[in-house]
């Protein structure tokens, strides 16, 4: 089998609205019944923006309900899960790309009004066939791999859990100790430096770069064990 992704632009939907604002989104699950489909996004956006996402996404023609199931504010950046219950007059792109045989793999990715689909096809001649029947606005192939891989990676929650467990002071301390080469093989640069840099008692800088380590390794080797397993 090959590996592809898919990229598709189907006018008028939600995705296809909240394209021009600074958004992208990942599918987390979605299922169907009939011509009601739901779907459980995970949605990434400017905080000026998130508002109007939201309303965009209420106000479109094919969307019944729309329920944010959380929320978290990063910085700039506002991270949302919502629940959106729709009801087309025609098949979605997730759903002809099953019906025409293919495979999808993995979440669905919206950005700029397009929505990305990683899929399996038996052959290069089943893809061709298949992405012919699919008919959209715009389909077109982003890439064809010669093997096929998963890349595990943080979800928005989890990444916001481990930002909002580090404190200012220490992710502070983490960057001076970064930037002045505290990590360097070679080590010539010490806690000593890194308390005169940022101006703060030794015993002090020490214990926030222990908490910031203490708190970023679990989580880093989590991730890393989704590569190479536990």
């Amino acid at each position: 089998m090959i590996p592809a992704k898919l990229r598709v632009h189907f006018e008028g939907d939600w995705v296809d609205q909240i394209g021009v604002y600074d958004v992208f989104g990942t599918g987390i699950g979605s299922t169907f019944q009939g011509s009601s489909v739901v779907t459980i996004t995970a949605l990434d956006s400017d905080a000026a923006d998130h508002s109007d996402v939201l309303e965009t996404i209420e106000h479109n023609r094919f969307v019944e309900d729309v329920q944010v199931l959380e929320t978290v504010t990063d910085r700039d950046r506002v991270l949302s899960t919502v629940s959106i219950r729709s009801l087309y007059p025609s098949y979605t792109p997730r759903q002809m790309i099953l019906m025409e045989g293919l495979l999808p793999v993995g979440n669905a990715e919206y950005r700029d009004g397009f929505q990305f689909n990683e899929i399996l096809a038996d052959d290069r001649e089943t893809l061709s066939q298949a992405l012919s029947a699919l008919e959209f606005d715009s389909i077109d192939v982003v890439r064809i791999s010669s093997s096929f891989e998963t890349t595990p990676k943080f979800s928005p929650v989890e990444r916001q859990r481990l930002v909002d467990s580090l404190t200012v002071p220490e992710l502070e301390m983490l960057v001076t100790a970064l930037e002045t080469g505290y990590y360097e093989r070679s080590r010539d640069v010490s806690i000593s430096d890194i308390e005169s840099e940022i101006d703060v008692a030794r015993s002090t800088a020490s214990r926030r770069l222990r908490n910031a380590e203490r708190k970023l390794i679990p989580a880093l080797t989590d991730f890393l064990q989704t590569f190479y397993g536990p």
